[in-house]
């Protein structure tokens, strides 16, 4: 296991942050058996992962199992609140919700249909995918969240809609099979742009600052947005299977993994691919890079591994000597 004392700060390796930087690996002895499906981090710096047909886990270096908290399904999927103060799982036909300081379980909505993706702003709206329709709960209070304000059948896609992604407590994009991404008001209920650049089923977005966001697609590209103009700004190419995950580290590194288990970093100016990774002994399913710089990745295998970079120590002495020469 590492020490704190071998590992370098990376608010200095940040500066510099390349995927081929991280040279020792942890495994985490509480792994899955199945393909690992989410990865995230709460405001304490703890880890949050789920798998396949598998329970929730919480935990930094040993994790407890969420699920004795869930009844007796199966929740193999979760989402955090935008301040991370609460967290909402899933699977395809159930909805929990919890407070993250304690884990008290807050609401428990059932679904109609499958669950694709879901929103939550704390105290205000939460936001969900049923197939083709789109369901908005408004509340005041956590109490009071218990009616269905408002359905969107279709969705005004005209086609299933895939994910979502939060871009202020007033606005969030959707996307969708029939390549398109739309930007949507809450207070007015209504589409306010249209982006679609893309000649595949958008599969995942991430907000990229605050005017700009990225989406992935099974045309295997990441396109940058301007939320403003509904400009694509630049267009990343290089994978060889459908986009499934993307992330932006607190410097702004834009990072992508492939369906094919490849994670891709870019270069914001030019869009090109400046280095990868792949994991040796199964296929990358999805990967969180923490706060402090350490990567958390999950495999098809169910297995969980952070990464990190480890400086040689060198001696006062020995640098004293070096020095002088």
């Amino acid at each position: 296991m590492e020490s704190d004392d071998d590992l370098i700060d990376f608010k200095e390796t940040f500066r510099d942050f390349k995927l081929s930087n991280y040279n020792q690996i942890y495994k985490y002895k509480t792994s899955y058996t199945r393909r690992v499906t989410k990865i995230d981090e709460l405001v304490n710096g703890r880890v949050v992962k789920s798998a396949l047909n598998s329970s929730i886990r919480i935990g930094s270096t040993d994790f407890h199992d969420l699920q004795r908290l869930a009844s007796n399904n199966i929740y193999d999927n979760f989402k955090l609140s935008q301040e991370k103060k609460f967290l909402i799982i899933y699977n395809s036909f159930n909805l929990k919700i919890f407070e993250t300081s304690h884990y008290e379980l807050i609401s428990s909505i059932n679904l109609l249909h499958n669950l694709n993706d879901c929103l939550l702003i704390d105290h205000e709206w939460l936001i969900y995918l049923q197939e083709k329709d789109l369901y908005i709960q408004s509340f005041t209070n956590l109490s009071s969240l218990t009616n269905v304000v408002t359905i969107f059948h279709n969705f005004h896609h005209g086609s299933r809609a895939l994910c979502l992604c939060l871009v202020d407590k007033e606005n969030f994009i959707s996307g969708s099979t029939d390549c398109n991404i739309k930007l949507w008001n809450l207070k007015t209920l209504t589409c306010l742009k249209v982006f679609n650049r893309h000649e595949g089923s958008v599969t995942c977005l991430h907000l990229f600052k605050q005017d700009r966001f990225l989406s992935g697609s099974l045309d295997r590209t990441i396109k940058l947005w301007d939320l403003t103009t509904g400009e694509c700004l630049r267009t990343f190419c290089g994978h060889e299977s459908l986009i499934t995950v993307i992330q932006v580290t607190r410097t702004n590194e834009i990072l992508s993994l492939s369906n094919d288990g490849e994670i891709r970093q870019w270069d914001n100016d030019n869009g090109k691919c400046v280095d990868r990774l792949r994991d040796e002994e199964s296929i990358f399913t999805y990967f969180k890079v923490l706060n402090s710089g350490k990567m958390v990745t999950g495999s098809f295998d169910g297995k969980l591994r952070k990464w990190f970079y480890k400086e040689k120590k060198t001696s006062f002495f020995k640098n004293l000597i070096s020095s002088k020469f």
